[in-house]
């Protein structure tokens, strides 16, 4: 079982580069089928090829602009598509920065392969959630999907249920809060630390991040050095405070609305075939 890692990269090189520097110090960086950069028709586009192939990635162009909305759906199934041999996908972006142990933590997740209530594993606890301290070791099972700052999933779950009911339209929440809709209607949960092992670097530039809201993204306790540890399963929403955990909670109990009536490039029939693929485990 493989893993290969995917990064979305637009118009931003010298965030680019403290995303690249902080993955050059990831532990098994040098043991994945693939470390891709997709990048965007820009400007600057030569230069963040010259900063992949500097750090050890593979430039790829996508021969245009395709957008924060499309380019991830297209870089995971690239992937999948480009390498047989990878079961598993990690979705990165060129303003996220990683810790040392984050392909550990992956690997470490590859035991849920085949636990069906798990739909993907993501670096980062909800956006909003603050613990006092947080463990190292210490792994939640999220509602629906816990965060997009760096993610990953099997190639079942991507091609049951998550590429087909991906919301290309970017209707009022967002392909993010539509893939946590979906989640939740298959009855799958994230796989979040409580040590977040990402951290958003982009202040400015972004499609959806003003200067303004930046510091409610990032996490003041972020550490890139973290030590070889045994992670485990713990319970997790009574340890957490934050409304808009809160928020998120309330709004995904209610997420079996999400498709009633679709319309655009996610269809409910669309949803409804593939999540009847994949039976709640809830």
């Amino acid at each position: 079982m493989g893993i290969a890692v995917v990064m979305t990269a637009y118009q931003r090189p010298d965030y680019l580069e403290q995303t690249l520097k902080s993955w050059a110090g990831v532990r098994g960086l040098a043991d994945v089928v693939s470390q891709t950069i997709h990048v965007e028709q820009s400007s600057v586009e030569y230069r963040v090829k010259c900063l992949a192939w500097e750090y050890g990635w593979s430039p790829r162009p996508n021969g245009g602009r395709l957008g924060v909305l499309v380019n991830p759906v297209e870089s995971v199934s690239w992937a999948f598509r480009s390498y047989p041999e990878a079961d598993f996908v990690v979705i990165a972006e060129e303003d996220v920065v990683v810790a040392s142990d984050i392909l550990e933590y992956f690997q470490w997740a590859q035991r849920f392969r085949y636990d069906e209530s798990v739909g993907v594993v993501c670096a980062h606890r909800p956006q909003g959630t603050t613990v006092a301290q947080p463990r190292t070791d210490a792994v939640l099972r999220v509602p629906g999907f816990s965060c997009p700052l760096l993610w990953g999933t099997w190639r079942d779950r991507w091609e049951d249920f998550i590429e087909p009911t991906w919301d290309r339209d970017y209707r009022a929440d967002g392909w993010d809060w539509n893939l946590g809709r979906v989640l939740k209607m298959a009855g799958k949960c994230s796989l979040a630390p409580e040590q977040n092992r990402s951290d958003h670097i982009g202040e400015e530039g972004g499609a959806h991040c003003t200067p303004a809201m930046f510091p409610e993204t990032v996490d003041p306790g972020f550490r890139t050095d973290l030590p070889v540890c045994e992670y485990q399963i713990v319970e997790g929403p009574a340890l957490w405070s934050g409304s808009q955990y809160q928020t998120r909670w309330r709004s995904l109990s209610g997420c079996g609305r999400a498709f009633a009536g679709a319309s655009g490039g996610t269809s409910g029939r669309t949803a409804g075939r593939a999540l009847s693929r994949w039976p709640s485990s809830s």
